[in-house]
């Protein structure tokens, strides 16, 4: 019974969503001025987002972002952010996105929400600067790549501050998963 956040439409012959980006008329200045896209997922973030004063974000309605997105995109600028939601979808659309944009030659960085809340409206419904700083101040890739690794393997965010050691076997799946990435 549960229903989908956004109910993605058949491609036609009028509405090509490979193609839209949803918000680009109005960020298009912004994000030649600011020198970076923000890409979130959903329309409601873009909104908000524009009415928070961050306006140099665009969505993909969705996390089916595409090469074409990205083409459209470099057009303004080879940087983007990237602030998909926090669900499971959220970042494993987020790992798409960085090969696709890396594949396009494009610099790509990650904009750090804090865990409580479940995406760029929600953070911006509750404080809008906590918004600003994560778009003024993401994460390069490798950097997130490596936060998730060793947040999964240790199971403890806190883990470099409290100076726990991880173990042989936990240092091995570690680098077993970033070596590619890498």
């Amino acid at each position: 019974d549960v229903q989908p956040k956004y109910l993605n439409t058949p491609e036609t012959q009028l509405f090509h969503k490979s193609r839209l980006i949803y918000g680009l008329d109005k960020a298009k200045q912004d994000i030649k001025l600011k020198g970076q896209a923000v890409l979130v997922e959903g329309q409601m973030d873009v909104v908000m987002s524009h009415q928070s004063g961050v306006k140099n974000v665009v969505a993909c309605s969705g996390t089916a972002l595409t090469p074409d997105h990205l083409e459209i995109l470099k057009r303004y600028t080879p940087k983007i952010v990237f602030a998909f939601d926090q669900d499971t979808a959220g970042q494993e659309a987020s790992k798409k996105s960085i090969n696709l944009a890396i594949e396009k030659e494009m610099n790509a960085k990650m904009a750090i929400l804090p865990k409580e809340f479940k995406d760029a409206g929600e953070v911006i419904s509750k404080d809008a600067k906590i918004w600003q700083e994560a778009v003024e101040k993401p994460l390069s890739v490798i950097d997130w790549y490596f936060e998730k690794v060793f947040f999964k393997h240790l199971h403890d965010e806190n883990w470099q501050k409290s100076q726990i050691e991880p173990t042989a076997e936990q240092k091995k799946e570690i680098a077993r998963e970033l070596l590619p990435i890498i």
